[in-house]
């Protein structure tokens, strides 16, 4: 009986460190095969960066992770990397779009930023970084 429970809580331990808070969509389960109109829903909705309220010109890179759940249910992870910014370095929208009308939608975005060093937290977080002086 001992036996059985340790054995239980072993794999239900290694089942729920595989649910993790991830930032990207390896752990969940994604439908196969690639859905371009889905990235450029997602990938567009940075065209025009936005920090706060002030519009940033550009960024180094832009990093997107789609993962299509069903027919008309998806997440997405776009990472803006190297900002123009004087104290953000780096931004990320964790997105959930639904399809409408045969177009991708966002109805939901969680962005949080990462700091340049000397301006707050070096994480991504949804608190704002310093200006410093």
């Amino acid at each position: 009986m001992r036996g059985t429970l340790l054995a239980a809580c072993l794999v239900a331990g290694v089942a729920l460190s595989a649910c993790g808070g991830s930032h990207d969509n390896t752990n969940k389960a994604c439908l196969k095969g690639s859905d371009d109109a889905l990235t450029a829903a997602a990938r567009a909705h940075v065209d025009v960066i936005i920090v706060g309220v002030k519009k940033i010109g550009q960024a180094d890179k832009v990093d997107v992770d789609t993962c299509k759940l069903s027919d008309d249910k998806a997440t997405a992870v776009v990472t803006v990397k190297g900002i123009r910014d004087k104290t953000v370095q780096d931004q990320r929208h964790e997105m959930k779009l639904e399809k409408h009308n045969d177009k991708w939608a966002i109805v939901q975005d969680n962005d949080t930023l990462r700091c340049r060093k000397g301006h707050g937290h070096r994480n991504f977080s949804t608190l704002q970084c310093n200006p410093g002086k």
